[in-house]
């Protein structure tokens, strides 16, 4: 089913517009079935700035990513928060300065999404693709496995305005052509079913980044590199790598709000 919708008011950080979205189906003038939900209207891209540079785009404006990496757990009851929980953290989250959320280890809950949706918050949404070995990025069970995540990704995430990108690895070997061939089936089923920026993370220390099919790349550090001039140099020769990418930043270390033992 395929709709036109004419000059729509776009979704933004600062103005999440949705509209609502009703299909029913009825016989005889009598409804049956009824789907509701939301929907917005946005574009995300990579495209040159002022200054010559490729830059990430809302709405073929710049954009600046602030985001926080977002684990769900909580203590005692894993991965079960109730809606209060998820209310919480997107309101923490907002407070706190943030523009975006990079879902790590896990899908996120629908109803995450849909509070990331009316509350104008980006979501990125990793693969569980962390340190493979290079052996098992040629094992059909890695391979199908990680190709059904990114489908069922695709179907439940496509719709949504907060979502912007896939990312398909991260600390995987850069000069493999077993990682090089990974990336590109993931890739390719995303290309093909999706309208969303792909990226991949490399860590601060790589000697080489293959670069050239994804959109944009996160650099990572970790806490052998102390803020100073030896961070922001090695944050400079990783960027020379790609210099032809937007580059984000991951720095820092997980927290749990809610332990208590230090």
């Amino acid at each position: 089913l395929d709709l036109a919708v004419t000059s729509p008011k776009l979704w933004s950080l600062e103005s999440p517009y949705l509209y609502l979205l009703k299909i029913r189906i009825s016989i005889g003038g009598q409804i049956i079935d009824e789907y509701i939900s939301t929907a917005g209207f946005r574009t995300f891209a990579v495209q040159k700035n002022n200054s010559g540079q490729m830059a990430l785009t809302v709405n073929n404006s710049p954009i600046v990513i602030h985001a926080v990496e977002y684990v769900e757990n909580k203590g005692e009851f894993g991965r079960s928060l109730t809606y209060k929980d998820y209310e919480n953290d997107v309101s923490l989250i907002k407070k706190l300065g943030a523009n975006a959320i990079r879902i790590r280890y896990g899908s996120p809950h629908p109803y995450l999404v849909e509070l990331c949706n009316r509350n104008g918050l980006f979501l990125m949404i990793d693969m569980p693709a962390y340190d493979l070995p290079d052996k098992f990025l040629i094992s059909d069970e890695v391979n199908v496995r990680l190709l059904n995540i990114a489908a069922q990704s695709i179907i439940e995430y496509e719709k949504s305005p907060s979502v912007i990108a896939w990312g398909v690895g991260e600390g995987l070997s850069e000069s493999s052509e077993n990682s090089l061939r990974f990336h590109e089936k993931l890739l390719g089923e995303f290309r093909k079913n999706s309208s969303k920026l792909c990226y991949k993370t490399v860590r601060f220390g790589s000697k080489d980044i293959k670069s050239d099919n994804f959109d944009f790349i996160i650099a990572k550090s970790d806490s052998r590199w102390s803020p100073g001039s030896e961070f922001g140099n090695e944050l400079h020769r990783i960027t020379s790598l790609f210099s032809n990418k937007p580059c984000i930043l991951s720095f820092g270390k997980l927290i749990q709000p809610y332990n208590n033992n230090g």
